[in-house]
């Protein structure tokens, strides 16, 4: 790459050790990726015109050409939600994208997607063929022009919901968490004989208790939007009954290193103002090796 210009302030990032780890995985394998690559990009923005979607656009983390092949490896740093490559929505579109983007070098046969989710030491892959990219840009093309139909569908679930930013206002949404509590509870209404019986739950059969816990994701999914949205109202003074007020407040050091400078040169000791404990599990392993004997023999899970 280019250099920096000599008056680019440098700029020190403030990661925890443990990420700096993990990235470097990622890191790794993407080094590893590119071992006689013909072709390197990274952070290339692909644009999903040719894929099926007019206007769209994507951002691949890392990209290859190498050979017959086009890779394209994502970082995935969550650890929530484990992510798998084949028929990956999001990674299917980088694919198509990227493919168009480079089928100028000629040659090209497969396009390969990976999947990097180093908290989960999860690694993943999914090749598919070049003769499958007319197929699938028709489907994608015809789920773009779907989603921009003034009476598109909408099929709200857990999965889908959970990083969508309209779940607040969806209709769609309200309406089937709405039948799915009601529904849960409306059959317990002739069981429960006066107010004063235990709470509906302890009325639930198992089966009853199994089917309402497969819908707790997509409950909680509405109930952080309606949070969220409230607090947005409250803060314009627009949701009545309710106004913000200060919570609890959690302090932290502004500079801790610069605190234990002040604590020396005012004569305190180490005693005076730190603890000093056995460091966690985690923390230990990272020092001394996942299986050290002598952590092995002290864990409890």
């Amino acid at each position: 790459g280019l250099p920096f210009p000599k008056d680019t302030p440098t700029v020190e990032p403030k990661i925890s050790p443990d990420m700096d780890a993990k990235v470097g995985e990622y890191v790794d394998y993407c080094i590893g990726l590119a071992e006689g690559a013909d072709m390197v990009a990274v952070e290339h923005r692909t644009n999903l015109d040719p894929a099926g979607i007019p206007g769209g656009f994507g951002t691949a983390d890392f990209v290859v050409v190498k050979g017959c092949e086009v890779h394209i490896a994502d970082l995935k740093y969550g650890q929530g939600v484990r992510v798998h490559a084949p028929e990956n929505p999001q990674l299917e579109l980088y694919g198509l994208g990227t493919y168009f983007d480079y089928d100028w070098v000629g040659g090209l046969e497969t396009v390969v997607v990976h999947v990097v989710q180093p908290r989960l030491g999860h690694f993943d892959r999914w090749d598919f063929p070049v003769v499958q990219v007319p197929e699938r840009v028709a489907a994608v093309q015809a789920q773009a022009a779907a989603t921009a139909a003034p009476d598109a569908p909408r099929v709200p679930g857990e999965k889908q919901c959970q990083w969508c930013l309209a779940k607040a206002d969806c209709p769609a949404l309200a309406a089937q968490v709405l039948s799915e509590v009601t529904a849960m509870f409306s059959s317990l209404e002739e069981e429960l004989e006066k107010p004063s019986d235990p709470a509906p739950v302890d009325k639930l059969t198992d089966e009853q208790i199994g089917k309402a816990y497969a819908k707790l994701g997509l409950v909680k999914a509405w109930s952080s939007a309606v949070s969220s949205k409230a607090f947005d109202l409250a803060t314009q003074k627009k949701l009545p009954g309710y106004k913000i007020v200060a919570g609890q407040s959690r302090r932290a050091w502004d500079d801790a290193d610069a605190l234990e400078a002040d604590l020396k040169g005012a004569g305190y000791t180490l005693e005076d103002y730190a603890e000093t404990t056995v460091l966690s599990p985690a923390a230990l392993e990272k020092r001394l090796g996942k299986k050290h004997e002598l952590i092995a023999a002290h864990v409890v899970k």
